[in-house]
């Protein structure tokens, strides 16, 4: 099983990605990254980080797909590698077009998923 911690559920994910994640972990869990506000103490965070790691535990995961604010997630990276639990992203293509009028139109192209190193 696979949890996805991330603000994007599993239902909205592109269908590549969709078939990657039930094609290698079977089924997806949907567990929504919270909110981060920038004011927070780092005490306010390793709170929120010790309770999402009992959550994620209690689900008995083969890995955590962990995608939101950078420093947290980099925060909950470590913590759940320390716990011995496996964390993912996506791989993906960064596709850009130039529009007539001069704006940018940006998308990403999903080619797999990496494990986050130690």
């Amino acid at each position: 099983m696979l949890i996805n911690l991330s603000n994007h559920p599993f239902s909205t994910w592109p269908e590549a990605q969709q078939h990657d994640a039930i094609q290698h972990y079977i089924s997806v869990v949907d567990i929504e990254f919270p909110h981060i506000e920038p004011e927070w103490k780092y005490e306010k965070l390793v709170d929120i980080a010790n309770n999402l790691l009992t959550r994620v535990l209690s689900n008995k995961a083969d890995a955590i797909y962990v995608v939101g604010e950078h420093v947290f997630t980099f925060m909950l990276v470590r913590l759940f590698q320390k716990n011995g639990l496996k964390c993912i992203n996506a791989k993906s293509k960064r596709l850009i077009t130039e529009l007539e009028n001069g704006s940018v139109s940006k998308s990403f192209q999903f080619e797999g998923f990496r494990e986050y190193p130690f």
